[in-house]
């Protein structure tokens, strides 16, 4: 009986080469055991070819600067939108300027915190602890800013509006310049002046 499966080796190596090439974005990660004075989360990250040989995960060594512009421009936009925000006019009713500062700081806020996820997995791979451990402190503080202000209730009066406004950029302006602090040290050198940069004009507009 004829066979109508047989297939080469030419063309098993071909179909091989195929697989490898559209699965090799799906990186599966693999933990080592932990070694002394490291977190078991903290690992370097091999992924795993499809006949079994380990790889190493090509992990940047420090933040390239497109990161830190990247992230620059998300923070000089949140800083821009709350410049607008501090300005609105006091004769608008309470509801249309309530509604408006949930609405801007939430969108432009959600744009920074996607910026430091992306940032925190860089510090992480590299196993600079210490620094991820701060910037994740200061992180959650930034979540956790975002989670009230999506859980506040329109003020009573435009007095009440106005504090609630102040508070929510000054808390928002002390988390952001100590995550500044942290990037600096794990940046690179122009990286270093941006960020620099950006924390000075934080600390003044805020």
């Amino acid at each position: 009986m004829k066979r109508l499966f047989d297939i080469s080796l030419e063309e098993k190596n071909r179909i091989l080469e195929m697989h490898q090439s559209a699965t090799k974005k799906n990186y599966l990660f693999e933990q080592g055991p932990a070694s002394d004075g490291e977190d078991e989360g903290d690992f370097e990250p091999n992924v795993r070819n499809t006949v079994g040989k380990p790889e190493k995960f090509n992990v940047p060594e420090k933040i390239e600067d497109t990161e830190i512009e990247e992230f620059s421009k998300a923070i000089s936009h949140l800083r821009d939108r709350i410049k607008e925000l501090r300005k609105a006019r006091r004769d608008e009713s309470i509801e249309v300027v309530y509604n408006n500062i949930k609405r801007v700081i939430l969108k432009a806020l959600n744009s920074v915190i996607k910026k430091i996820d992306d940032i925190k997995l860089i510090i992480r791979y590299n196993k600079d602890v210490r620094t991820f451990e701060k910037l994740e402190k200061e992180h959650q503080k930034l979540e956790e800013i975002k989670r009230k202000l999506e859980e506040s209730k329109q003020p009573a009066t435009i007095e009440d509006l106005e504090k609630m406004k102040k508070d929510i950029f000054r808390e928002i302006g002390s988390v952001l310049g100590v995550i500044v602090g942290q990037i600096v040290f794990f940046s690179s050198q122009k990286g270093k002046q941006m960020l620099r940069n950006l924390g000075m004009d934080f600390k003044n507009d805020l």
